[in-house]
């Protein structure tokens, strides 16, 4: 399933034994932190499945973790925790109030319930860093992971203690002193962490979730991280701060190709039951994508829900799994129109002669910083909007038909399950301003023909480019390459379609969703060619030899890549090119 969704980068999630000592050496099986069994075989032969289909496999643990101790199903809690060779004078002490009245000075707590207490280090403390370091190297000693995936909790608190004293009570350490520190000190510390960890291990792979955006500037600025990762929680989620949050990670970064992954839960935690709604997750989705970042949500065989990946309590319907793989078929295919060093730019577009709205590129209004639902840049509400980026002579717009969203719906989480379903848009008439002589416009959406580009035919006079626009559900892209028009067909673009054992010339609007396609100019073909029949091709192979203990039941890609279970398309097969229908 993940490599159908062209999922590369997988993250381990909850494997670990502890969070300071992620698993129990020379053991074969352990139980998590959420107390489930665990088993090394296991996560071996998925690094090894994984590794054979082109994937990396990230492993995840906190930055600042010491998992407590369960008394037979009750976890213990004492205020400060010491336990093998951790000290809680490394911890993040803190002032907390007590039942009584007044507060005392302890480690910070993170309970899970039923599960053991989460104990919460300092990410500055030296001896905690090189107490965490040793095990990260361990696991890379013993598995064959590419990366680590290092996790935070956000800004929890406001400060935290240093230089502290203290004294024995009844045989338990209690803290009566210590230095005051504010805790936006940790932003510089998840810095220096990163960088240890590239040093320690340079050929690894490094990924930090900026909670909530806590330390996100000092994370993507160290440059040793992949891409940006944003948790996204209440005063985040907002369709505009998705679109800051990808700019800034780019200029923090420094690079305009530097990319973002999202974590934002649908429904999180709502306590509402069923299937997740079609509609927020597919607005959430082209929102997202059509901004140019992307979005961890997948689990196993199901959508994130929560914080925690493995509750699959919310199912997916069998349209959202459908629709699902159009959208990352989508994402994957047109990635250098979606996020490849383009610049943002804005355009004038009316829709049957009423203006079309253009994405607020204004910064957030500071005033508001404690009421972000109340900002008003980004997208209009009640409007169909444009998203416009530009790279060389080619204009890239992104349609999103927000035409019945309120901005009270202007998010990805959509916790009120509120988000409507949209109102279809077929064979609309766009007049875009554009000076630049325009030499051919197509279109694609992954809600239409399984994202198959379709070239449009447009008259251009005045300075006004007019077209037709075949369809807009939720999102289609509007790609305006920029030149001399040509005279003739030679450059548009043709379809065809998989059926039985060849592909035949499609018309337009006559493409079926789900079906295998091919899709180029129309001057490789000859302009007679209605139909290419499959054909096998083997006078270059010569001399072929099993070294790889290859089995007959293997499937290939035509591009050489292993697969455990092919979905619809041509593969390799037992030596032979099959088509799965």
């Amino acid at each position: 399933m993940l490599n159908r969704y062209h999922m590369t980068g997988i993250q381990f999630y909850d494997w670990q034994w502890q969070h300071h000592i992620l698993f129990p050496q020379d053991s074969t099986h352990w139980k998590d932190i959420g107390l489930r069994n665990v088993y090394k075989s296991s996560i071996e032969n998925y690094i090894n499945q994984l590794h054979g289909v082109g994937s990396k496999c990230m492993f995840y643990d906190l930055i600042y973790g010491v998992t407590g101790n369960m008394n037979g199903n009750t976890p213990e809690t004492p205020d400060n925790l010491d336990k093998d060779g951790v000290s809680s004078d490394w911890g993040w002490i803190d002032l907390h109030e007590k039942k009584g009245g007044g507060y005392d000075l302890h480690q910070y707590q993170y309970p899970l319930g039923s599960w053991p207490s989460i104990y919460v280090m300092n990410p500055g403390n030296q001896n905690w860093v090189n107490y965490l370091a040793g095990s990260i190297n361990k696991v890379y000693q013993n598995f064959g992971f590419d990366g680590y995936h290092i996790d935070q909790l956000g800004h929890q608190r406001d400060a935290y203690y240093v230089n502290l004293k203290s004294k024995k009570v009844n045989g338990k350490k209690v803290y009566t002193d210590g230095d005051r520190r504010n805790t936006n000190d940790f932003e510089g510390y998840f810095a220096n962490f990163i960088n240890r960890m590239k040093a320690d291990n340079h050929n690894k792979y490094l990924v930090m979730n900026a909670a909530s955006s806590f330390g996100g500037p000092n994370i993507v600025g160290t440059k040793n991280v992949e891409f940006g990762y944003n948790e996204m929680w209440g005063g985040d989620d907002y369709y505009w701060n998705y679109r800051k949050i990808i700019q800034d990670n780019r200029r923090n970064n420094g690079k305009n190709t530097f990319n973002t992954v999202f974590a934002a839960y649908l429904h999180c935690r709502n306590g509402r039951p069923g299937e997740l709604r079609l509609s927020s997750a597919l607005m959430g989705e082209a929102t997202i994508f059509a901004l140019g970042g992307s979005r961890i949500e997948l689990s196993g065989d199901h959508m994130l829900f929560t914080e925690y990946f493995p509750d699959d309590t919310r199912p997916m319907s069998s349209k959202l799994q459908k629709s699902i793989i159009h959208y990352y078929d989508f994402l994957t295919a047109y990635e250098n129109y979606l996020r490849d060093n383009n610049a943002e730019t804005t355009v004038s577009m009316t829709m049957d002669g009423k203006q079309v709205a253009a994405w607020d590129l204004s910064n957030p209004d500071p005033s508001l910083n404690e009421h972000p639902e109340k900002q008003t840049i980004g997208p209009k509400p009640y409007m169909v909007n444009t998203y416009s980026t530009k790279k060389g002579d080619v204009t890239t717009i992104q349609l999103l038909n927000y035409s019945n969203v309120s901005r009270d719906n202007f998010n990805i989480r959509d916790l009120s399950e509120t988000m409507p379903l949209p109102n279809v848009l077929n064979n609309k008439k766009i007049v875009l301003d554009d000076a630049q002589p325009v030499a051919r416009i197509w279109v694609a959406s992954p809600d239409r023909l399984g994202g198959a580009p379709q070239e449009l035919d447009f008259t251009q006079s005045s300075g006004k480019v007019a077209f037709t626009l075949p369809s807009l559900e939720y999102w289609t892209m509007v790609v305006v390459e920029h030149g001399q028009k040509s005279v003739d067909n030679s450059s548009r673009i043709k379809n065809y379609v998989l059926s039985g054992e060849s592909f035949s010339l499609a018309q337009q609007n006559s493409l079926v969703a789900g079906e295998v396609y091919l899709s180029f100019p129309a001057s490789l073909v000859s302009a007679t060619t209605n139909v290419m029949p499959l054909k096998m091709v083997t006078e270059g192979i010569k001399n072929l030899t099993n070294v790889c203990g290859n089995s007959s039941d293997d499937y290939y890609t035509l591009s050489g890549i292993k697969l455990q279970k092919p979905s619809k398309g041509v593969y390799i097969h037992d030596g032979k090119t099959i088509v799965v229908k």
